[in-house]
């Protein structure tokens, strides 16, 4: 991995809804976030910052957005999958969430220029724009794989990971109090200490 000073990563957030999906009060679509990956550098402070990856995310209010997995489901099959997941975790007691929860987020993607991948970077600071973007959602859940999958222009992984890759990627997200649920999703419960706790210890790795 290559060194990376923490004070010198910007991150970069906005999001995206289309009104016409929307009455005034709910809206047919769950909103999406983008998260841009920014290096600046801090030895030429004029010098324009530097992309280095990028997340995407999902938000779901059940309380904003109408037919959640009707919403989910026209999206694609990933999207369908984490709908299925929480759907499950509201019937199932064992589940290791808190009951009853409110909204909640999706990782739908993260990517890290390979220089930067290693020792958890990736993982610390999708933590910290889960911390950004979801203060008000209770449960998280992501379909870890790994970073370095290649993928089509599609963002289809083009040869499936080795049980080893995704064994290493799991325990990234374990690392963050992530627990895996179902159909490969993992699963985090934000009111939890375990989220904060875990969050502040992962730059002490980097």
């Amino acid at each position: 991995m290559k060194a990376v000073d923490l004070y010198a990563i910007r991150l970069d957030i906005g999001s995206m809804l289309h009104l016409g999906m929307c009455d005034g009060e709910r809206t047919d679509e769950a909103p999406r976030w983008f998260v841009q990956i920014m290096l600046e550098d801090g030895d030429e402070p004029d010098a324009e910052p530097i992309q280095i990856g990028h997340m995407q995310f999902l938000m779901v209010d059940e309380a904003m957005v109408g037919r959640v997995f009707d919403s989910l489901d026209a999206l694609d099959g990933h999207a369908s999958r984490h709908a299925e997941v929480i759907l499950a975790l509201a019937d199932d007691a064992e589940a290791p969430v808190e009951m009853p929860f409110g909204p909640y987020l999706i990782v739908e993607s993260v990517q890290l220029d390979e220089p930067y991948r290693g020792r958890g970077l990736g993982t610390y600071l999708t933590g910290m724009a889960i911390k950004m973007i979801g203060p008000g959602c209770d449960i998280v859940t992501v379909y870890p794989f790994p970073l370095d999958t290649q993928r089509d222009e599609d963002g289809v992984a083009v040869e499936p990971a080795t049980s080893e890759a995704m064994a290493a990627i799991g325990r990234s997200w374990e690392r963050l109090g992530f627990r895996p649920y179902r159909l490969g999703v993992y699963v985090l419960d934000r009111r939890y200490a375990t989220f904060e706790k875990s969050l502040s210890e992962l730059p002490k790795r980097l």
